[in-house]
C-alpha cells in the first residue's frame, strides 16, 4: 500500500524521492508515457495487489 501510494504522490506531481526511484532525467522531464504506464500504471497494479 505505501509503495503504491508514493506512485499516486508521484503521478500527481509529488517529488520527494522520485528521482532515487526513477532517475534525475525521468524525474525531471516526467514524460506522459512514464506518469500513464510507470506511476499510475504501477501503483495501480501494487494496489490490487494489496487487495
Amino acid at each position: 500500500m505505501i509503495f503504491a501510494g508514493s506512485h499516486f504522490y508521484w503521478a500527481v506531481g509529488g517529488d520527494v524521492g522520485l528521482s532515487v526511484s526513477a532517475g534525475r532525467q525521468l524525474a525531471d522531464a516526467r514524460p506522459l508515457w512514464f506518469v500513464l504506464v510507470g506511476l499510475w500504471g504501477v501503483g495501480s497494479l501494487c494496489l490490487v495487489g494489496a487487495l
